[in-house]
């Protein structure tokens, strides 16, 4: 057996291929309209896209006591991640597979495993990474620059974060367990939500993306008013509530 733990994960261009895209609510402000008139086609997406993965990260940074509550929370964020990691880095890719790289949470050699605090920690950054290079990719945009190196970085940055944030629920290991299976399980788990998220899309009708977050008829936003346990639905009503304060 190889006593290397599995962490590459491909992401091909045909994995969401027959899903419908999110397309942005129109808006009913003569102001806002002709702002949108006047940016580059596809900027409004962009520029919802960091307004969605900050939202992400702050659900994210709320305790859930319920473990059903993590999972809900968890899947939520990682489908939005991958949808969003998907239109940036694979959809229009030159190559058919995208490289990914799962989350490493155990290491036999230094006789190591992550911990929840930890993972959760790093998750986080990798959010803060991602509204960093989201930002870059929205200034750029505006400015009719290059966009298609950063946003391979940005959708590549929201993948890496979907694999780790998937994994929130079942990080801590049990007792001898070995860490080949530790991250063999992990890798399932990434898979896994390829599936999900292709199924979930399927029933709300468009990919879920970051972008729709900060949309409250979006697809993916009506889906959490109409299905999100308690806990989950208070943190997105809160931070969709900062959101139209701060912009």
């Amino acid at each position: 057996m190889n006593k290397q733990p599995p962490i590459d994960f491909d992401l091909t261009r045909k994995q969401f291929e027959r899903v419908k895209p999110y397309i942005p609510s129109r808006t009913r402000s003569v102001t806002e309209a002709e702002r949108r008139h006047e940016q580059p086609t596809g900027t409004l997406v962009l520029e919802q896209q960091v307004g969605g993965i900050c939202m992400l990260k702050f659900m994210l940074e709320q305790e859930y006591d319920n473990p059903a509550d993590l999972e809900y929370m968890t899947n939520l964020a990682a489908a939005a991640a991958i949808g969003g990691s998907y239109h940036g880095l694979a959809e229009h890719a030159p190559t058919m597979r995208s490289r990914l790289k799962s989350a490493r949470i155990a290491d036999d050699t230094a006789d190591w495993r992550e911990t929840r605090s930890g993972l959760k920690a790093k998750t986080l950054q990798g959010f803060e990474h991602g509204i960093t290079l989201a930002n870059q990719l929205v200034i750029a945009k505006r400015n009719r620059r290059p966009v298609e190196k950063l946003n391979r970085s940005t959708g590549r940055q929201l993948g890496s974060v979907s694999l780790h944030t998937t994994v929130l629920p079942i990080v801590g290991a049990p007792l001898g367990q070995s860490a080949y299976d530790i991250q063999y399980a992990v890798r399932e788990r990434g898979l896994d939500l390829l599936d999900t998220t292709a199924a979930y899309a399927d029933r709300i009708g468009a990919l879920p993306s970051p972008a729709q977050l900060v949309d409250p008829d979006s697809p993916l936003s009506v889906d959490i008013r109409r299905h999100a346990p308690d806990a989950v639905f208070s943190a997105y009503e809160q931070t969709l509530e900062d959101f139209r304060t701060a912009a």
